[in-house]
């Protein structure tokens, strides 16, 4: 979404799984209300939606939208994004694997059968479109898809990892299994690693270091719910 069609001046890009990214000029008076409305009374939205913004000055406006209505229909986070250091990880990389733990590239089956918040088809087209430019990994575990870890981008040379760990089967360490296998794949194909999550997901926060992620940055992210009951 743009102020207008000839020569915009501020941007509002929105994706299916919910992420979306402000940036532009910040004076736009009739956009800036249009954008107002939209997250404060769009009663339409079916999910939850994180929005992130640049340049900085956008986050005054928005914080002042969250202490007019309340954090309940805005709410701030932090997003953590990390650097790779290949020599900590290979310092820190497992190479146990426990009998009955079957590592396999994800199919067109995993990908149409995954369930969970983070899977490979929230971000990709279609399955034929995740197999020819996208890859992952999945852990078999009693004959069924325990974790996966995928891309769920892959642009100019850097491939960000998305992992979803089966909740029956999360605590046992999967998690960095599969992520060492695609991470030994993005060293193997000249691919840099990318990792980003929310400060909260501790979880994640602590993988990512376990795998040689370094945290670089911290960034305000803002949560607007949806119009259904969360």
């Amino acid at each position: 979404y743009v102020d207008r069609i000839e020569e915009p001046q501020v941007f509002y890009i929105a994706h299916a799984y919910g992420m979306s990214l402000l940036c532009g000029d910040m004076h736009q008076t009739d956009f800036n209300e249009a954008l107002q409305k939209y997250w404060l009374e769009n009663e339409e939205r079916q999910q939850r939606e994180w929005l992130q913004v640049y340049p900085d000055g956008w986050n005054d406006h928005i914080r002042a939208l969250i202490s007019q209505a309340g954090k309940g229909n805005i709410q701030e986070h932090t997003r953590v994004n990390f650097r790779f250091d290949e020599a900590r990880y290979r310092e820190l990389r497992i190479t146990e694997q426990k009998p009955g733990r079957v590592l396999v590239p994800t199919n067109k089956e995993m990908f149409e059968q995954a369930q969970g918040a983070v899977i490979p088809r929230y971000f990709w087209r279609n399955a034929d479109r995740f197999l020819s430019e996208g890859i992952g990994f999945s852990l078999v575990l009693d004959g069924q898809v325990a974790a996966t870890a995928f891309a769920a981008f892959i642009i100019r040379g850097r491939l960000e990892i998305g992992i979803e760990t089966v909740e029956a089967y999360r605590g046992q360490g999967l998690a960095r299994i599969v992520c060492t296998a695609l991470i030994d794949y993005c060293l193997a194909h000249d691919l840099v690693p990318v990792w980003a999550c929310r400060l909260g997901n501790q979880g994640s926060y602590h993988l990512a270091q376990q795998l040689g992620f370094v945290p670089t940055l911290q960034l305000p992210y803002y949560q607007f719910r949806s119009g259904q009951a969360d």
